[in-house]
């Protein structure tokens, strides 16, 4: 049974039709990456996902329960985590206070303010378990601002983290990396358990290629190729529109 499913989901942007009758169902703990070339519609498709946007015709169904209607915070709470292409992060708090107060909001504790947060013992385990995680144990108490870009993106994975998402939308993680950053990125994103299912919008093809258990193409907003990623690096329509001849 698919965790995340859309039906003839479209979205336009006055005569633009930016995402157009797209249809996808998303195994559980599956890792599917969405490709095709600027202005495809990835962004949109993530964003209709998110709630951050409004599909103009369609469903989209998270365990069979429709969430078509639902703002971006209760879809949240049900469990669809999103990072985006540009970080959103409180540059002048800590590594730790970042990802302390993701936790926070999800544990109910965000109002709590008569009580030192790390005095809540299960709260700064988990805040210590997620900067391991990404890597960003030796960084905990330093201003998110000073970290590299590529520390910035794996801090904003811990936060989409931190609300222990089912599926997590990754809006092209490793865009602007360095080669040494983009090898750890993809080397943390391969390490996360598979109970949670992976959408990742990504340009590199071979992050693609190394992460992908299922591969959407997309062009002018719609689906021209759905498959394993070797069917997808064969499809003549891929290969004309996005990849290009071998």
């Amino acid at each position: 049974m698919s965790i995340l499913r859309t039906e003839r989901l479209s979205r336009n942007f006055g005569g633009l039709m930016a995402v157009n009758n797209v249809s996808i169902a998303v195994e559980a703990g599956e890792r599917r990456a969405i490709i095709g070339p600027n202005g495809a519609g990835k962004t949109t498709f993530f964003n209709l996902l998110s709630g951050e946007l409004r599909p103009l015709s369609g469903h989209i169904f998270l365990d069979e329960r429709e969430i078509t209607p639902l703002p971006p915070h209760q879809r949240a709470r049900l469990g669809i985590g999103r990072t985006f292409q540009r970080n959103n992060l409180f540059l002048g708090l800590t590594v730790y206070e970042n990802i302390q107060l993701a936790v926070q909001q999800r544990l109910g504790l965000a109002s709590r303010w008569l009580r030192p947060a790390r005095t809540f013992e299960d709260l700064d385990r988990e805040v210590v378990g997620l900067a391991t995680t990404l890597g960003l144990e030796g960084r905990l108490f330093e201003p998110a601002g000073s970290l590299s870009y590529g520390e910035q993106r794996q801090l904003e994975i811990a936060l989409a983290l931190a609300m222990r998402p089912r599926v997590l939308l990754l809006d092209e993680p490793t865009a602007g990396m360095s080669p040494a950053e983009t090898a750890k990125m993809v080397q943390m994103i391969a390490g996360l358990p598979r109970d949670v299912t992976l959408l990742i919008i990504e340009h590199d093809m071979d992050v693609v290629f190394s992460l992908a258990d299922r591969i959407t193409v997309l062009h002018y907003g719609q689906v021209i190729a759905d498959g394993v990623p070797e069917e997808v690096k064969g499809n003549p329509k891929v290969l004309e529109v996005y990849l290009g001849e071998a």
